[in-house]
């Protein structure tokens, strides 16, 4: 038989201290989000001893505005013969909420493999960047004799990784370039960067000649770069980006450096 259940538990948690509660449109590329808990199968029969089965519940992923959605199953039996299945769907959404479907089937039949579907019920609802929720789910096939189930409780979380502080205080100067009055520059000219390191949680920089297109990756923690080979008749601007593991800092002013000593922006 088939009976929908529409009764389904959620309880929104605390938000998370480090994430703030409004957040604009697309304010982070990247968006964690987590479903702990389990799902409970039991089987008891009228003769014999019963089927009491838990399974653990975790799956984890990243969500992007490009890749927004997945969906997860877990399924169980107890018994030979009772089948829980739990699919949870998580979607990122334009305002930066993620939506939250959840179905937990209760299959019963001669095997586990039945089709014959006893009850159902889902779960709708979406969490803001820094929440959490816990949902309950239960489906049984309400039989006298053997009142067998599954059930399923899980907390879903959606948390934004912290982004890194942007590098300030950007200073670009050329080093060993030939230039006489009157007469065009010679040789190569060699540009030093160096900058201020103001994030704790970076896993590298990038530093970009926004004149060539050409971006290098550097180490965390560096604070200098010298590019060589460069053009000195030429001008070439540059930017400098803290990179987290997930989200990346604002690129800092651009900056050049036209004579040895000398100094200018480049806007």
């Amino acid at each position: 038989m088939k009976l929908g259940n529409l009764f389904a538990v959620a309880v929104l948690m605390t938000p998370l201290p480090f994430v703030g509660m409004a957040q604009p449109a697309w304010a982070h590329p990247t968006h964690t989000v987590a479903i702990t808990g389990a799902l409970v199968v039991e089987n008891n029969p009228v003769f014999g001893k019963g089927s009491r089965i838990t399974r653990h519940v975790f799956r984890e992923v990243n969500l992007t505005h490009g890749d927004p959605k997945e969906s997860f199953l877990f399924v169980q039996c107890a018994g030979g013969e009772s089948r829980g299945e739990l699919r949870v769907t998580v979607d990122l959404i334009e305002s930066d909420r993620v939506t939250v479907s959840a179905l937990l089937n209760f299959f019963e039949g001669s095997t586990c493999g039945s089709t014959d579907l006893e009850e159902f019920q889902r779960w709708n609802g979406s969490i803001a960047a820094g929440e959490s929720v816990k949902v309950g789910l239960e489906a049984y096939n309400h039989e006298f004799q053997s009142n067998d189930g599954a059930v399923a409780n899980f907390t879903v979380t959606h948390n934004v990784p912290e982004r890194p502080a942007k590098p300030t205080d950007v200073r670009a100067r050329a080093v060993r370039v030939l230039c006489v009055p009157r007469l065009p520059c010679s040789g190569k000219k060699e540009v030093v960067v160096k900058w201020v390191d103001n994030s704790v949680n970076e896993i590298g920089y990038s530093i970009r000649d926004t004149t060539t297109g050409e971006t290098v990756g550097l180490p965390a923690n560096t604070t200098e770069f010298t590019w060589s080979g460069l053009d000195p008749q030429v001008k070439h601007c540059f930017l400098v980006r803290a990179n987290g593991d997930a989200e990346v800092s604002e690129w800092s002013a651009p900056i050049r450096a036209i004579l040895p000593g000398q100094l200018s922006s480049c806007a």
